[in-house]
């Protein structure tokens, strides 16, 4: 998220885009991954596995660098 589009890179590929005409700073409710943390939530149902959270937006360039050192790297 760079402020105005998600993307969702999957295996260091660009899987997706959508704009966001909203924040998504959800203030100071937890962070959750698979879910949202509401009663009502669908649960992702598999795993998650190597999550990194930053606190900018990432280029895709750097995305694809991550994606083939197994994260590992300067960030």
């Amino acid at each position: 998220y760079d402020g105005k589009d998600l993307k969702l890179y999957v295996n260091g590929v660009q899987d997706g885009s959508v704009h966001a005409g909203f924040s998504l700073d959800v203030g100071t409710r937890p962070l959750f991954i698979g879910t949202s943390g509401e009663w009502f939530d669908g649960k992702l149902q598999g795993d998650v596995n190597g999550v990194t959270i930053y606190r900018r937006a990432l280029s895709a360039g750097k995305i694809q660098s991550l994606y083939r050192t197994g994260g590992k790297g300067n960030s």
